[in-house]
């Protein structure tokens, strides 16, 4: 159970979003009965000190469009099952302590994510070039501050809406590949502290971190 101050509990509209009853910190573990919310369309609990794992009983909001569990103390893995979610468009897990590889199991995953925002975690791993396969809608990859390793996918062009990549601050490696420039739509793209070498590609910025 999700807990406010001083003991309130945390109230659940079924019909549009999540949100605390006052103004206050939000304690404690999400709780599974919220996969019962099947009219949710806003989930947001950023900004609190919800702890644990991220049920896998939220892939059964489907219609559910944006997620913000950022700025919180979740734990474990990302479920493969939010990418399920084919109404999703937003996923805002930045400054938690998740951890485990992007998309463990690819499964039939059926995403329409726009943006996808997991910054500041303890993910590991390489970036998996489905991801580049399947979140083809993509406007945001924000995967900066991480323990991601590997080079940048070489399909990484296959994300044609692309208008912010940020992968810096990680421990990948190899050569910005040539795919990259050829995404028309981007326009912010963070590499910095990494070992990523190769030509310059100039756009609006370069130093992007979000």
């Amino acid at each position: 159970m999700v807990k406010c101050g001083k003991g309130h509990d945390m109230y659940l509209n079924s019909e549009s979003w999540i949100s605390p009853t006052i103004a206050s910190r939000v304690c404690g573990m999400i709780p599974p009965f919220v996969g019962n919310a099947t009219n949710m369309i806003n989930f947001s609990l950023f900004g609190n000190r919800v702890s644990g794992n991220i049920p896998k009983e939220i892939s059964n909001l489907s219609q559910l469009e944006d997620l913000s569990l950022s700025d919180n103390q979740l734990t474990s893995s990302i479920p493969t099952t939010q990418f399920n979610i084919s109404s999703l468009l937003a996923l805002h897990l930045l400054n938690n302590s998740l951890s485990g590889p992007l998309l463990q199991d690819e499964g039939n995953i059926v995403s329409n994510l726009e943006v996808l925002r997991i910054s500041h975690n303890q993910i590991s791993g390489c970036i998996p070039s489905n991801i580049c396969r399947i979140l083809t809608k993509l406007k945001m990859l924000s995967l900066s501050f991480n323990n991601i390793t590997g080079e940048i996918p070489r399909n990484i062009g296959c994300l044609a809406k692309l208008e912010v990549l940020s992968i810096g601050r990680n421990a990948m490696s190899g050569t910005i590949h040539a795919s990259l420039g050829n995404i028309s739509t981007l326009e912010n793209l963070g590499c910095s502290h990494s070992r990523i070498v190769g030509h310059s590609i100039h756009y609006r910025s370069s130093s992007f971190e979000p």
